[in-house]
């Protein structure tokens, strides 16, 4: 119950993170604008106060620091993808006001490209075979290259060539283009030198099909048919569990890698119809399932055991980390902090709940927690109530001081942070005598958090 608990702040955490948290229009407002331009994008900060220092992070391992003159920034990626730019804003005379914001920017960096080819058997010669590419390309194209088997068959917009052998053979054209964009289809062919099928039936259909990547999503595809005519009737396959009948569908993977996709076509032609059938393999971009994942080390100051100090441990490098920290007994007042390796001071004994967030390049998101509990209590001798005996076997006391009477609500937690007891009692001015039960409890170390009115006291017991 407590991790769904626990993942369920995360989740609301973060999905609060994503917006504006502060909605204050003066100080420490971190909403942003953002202009995309190609692979430049600019941001403009809401807050443009001359007391505001700004820190970006650009969700490609790139970031800024802490500056007043940051208000208005740009940064150019490298590669096209999605990134998640996190804004850091502080107030730098005072020092009280700090917030973040975050936003998902999508970038192409280079302009799209697209080829696809048509084939033609010759209608003596069976093994004879004629190829014919179709290409969209921002820039002139540097290249197109025919492979049959993996082996370079020609290069320029059409290929004829004469099999010499009966056999099932893999064709595939490849575009280069003058900005850098590649792409890339390859059809498979059934070579019978007296009855060769190409994807075809005795219709006359050959089926193949092209796909475009959307710029603003590289996990959105859309697919093309041909033949492409009212007349014929569709069925695709897009390789992870999902079919559709429509003859131009669009598909959003959840996850990139390879996936095999698969074409039939329907020529209706009364009770003469007919079907062919076409495959091939795409590669959508974005993190593959389950290939991304984090975690975390801590260590204590010696000198002071209540200074944590924080190290994530990603499998693949992460351009968003971020951290909650709060106390099990207080959900509503959690601490962010940022980075792979922060540090932060337990203010006072019992338990807290540390939750680290990621988010890599290419969109996959991972998340770890872990359970910290400390004894001590600097700073905060006058919270910390003894209780007695200690170590207990059955019963463990406590003596609170009360200014006026108060409903008293005791809390008891093991060193795991999971709440094993709780008991409400009525408070009385003055001196107040409380007993708590423990002779059911395994033995171990426990955290008691006591609550009346706006005051809460912490102890600790040790079970025998």
């Amino acid at each position: 119950m407590e991790n769904k608990l626990y993942t369920f702040i995360l989740l609301l955490f973060f999905s609060c993170f994503g917006a504006a948290r502060a909605q204050d229009t003066t100080l420490c407002n971190p909403n942003f604008g953002v202009f995309v331009n190609g692979s430049q994008v600019s941001f403009q900060a809401v807050d443009v106060h001359s007391a505001v220092m700004h820190q970006w992070r650009f969700g490609d391992s790139t970031q800024t620091g802490l500056n007043s003159n940051l208000a208005a920034t740009s940064h150019t990626y490298s590669h096209s993808g999605s990134f998640v730019v996190i804004h850091v804003i502080r107030d730098s005379l005072s020092g009280t006001c700090l917030d973040s914001t975050s936003h998902t920017v999508y970038v192409n960096a280079t302009p799209g490209c697209a080829i696809t080819f048509q084939v033609m058997r010759d209608t003596v010669n069976h093994r004879l075979y004629n190829f014919s590419s179709s290409y969209t390309s921002a820039g002139a194209y540097d290249s197109i290259s025919w492979f049959i088997n993996d082996t370079l068959a020609g290069t320029g917009p059409t290929l004829t060539n004469n099999f010499p052998s009966d056999g099932n053979y893999t064709i595939c054209v490849k575009l280069a283009s003058s900005n850098g964009c590649q792409a890339g289809q390859c059809q498979q062919i059934a070579v019978r030198g007296t009855d060769s099928v190409v994807n075809t039936d005795s219709c006359g259909i050959v089926a193949s099909f092209s796909t475009r990547v959307d710029s603003a999503n590289s996990r959105h595809i859309f697919f093309i048919p041909s033949p492409d005519s009212s007349s014929y009737s569709y069925v695709w396959d897009f390789g992870d569990g999902v079919s559709t009948t429509l003859a131009h569908p669009d598909h959003t993977y959840v996850y990139g890698g390879n996936y095999s996709i698969s074409l039939t076509v329907t020529k209706h032609n009364g009770a003469d119809s007919c079907q062919a059938h076409t495959s091939g393999i795409i590669v959508v971009a974005g993190a593959p399932r389950d290939t991304c994942s984090i975690s975390f080390t801590y260590v204590r100051n010696p000198s002071n055991p209540n200074w944590i100090t924080f190290t994530a441990r990603d499998t693949i490098p992460t351009d968003s980390l971020i951290w909650v920290v709060f106390r099990i007994s207080d959900t509503l007042h959690p601490v962010f902090l940022f980075g792979r390796t922060p540090t932060y001071l337990l203010a006072d004994s019992g338990c807290y709940v540390v939750l680290l967030s990621a988010i890599t390049s290419s969109g996959c998101q991972s998340s770890s927690q872990q359970t910290i509990c400390t004894d001590t209590v600097p700073g905060a001798a006058r919270n910390f109530i003894s209780s007695y005996p200690n170590p207990a076997v059955s019963q463990a006391n406590l003596n609170l001081e009360l200014a006026a009477g108060s409903t008293i609500r005791i809390s008891i937690f093991n060193s795991m942070g999971n709440q094993v007891l709780s008991t409400v009692v009525a408070g009385n001015k003055g001196s107040n005598h409380i007993s708590l039960p423990i002779s059911n409890l395994p033995k171990g170390v426990y955290y008691v958090q006591i609550q009346y009115g706006n005051e809460t006291r912490r102890s600790k017991i040790q079970k025998l």
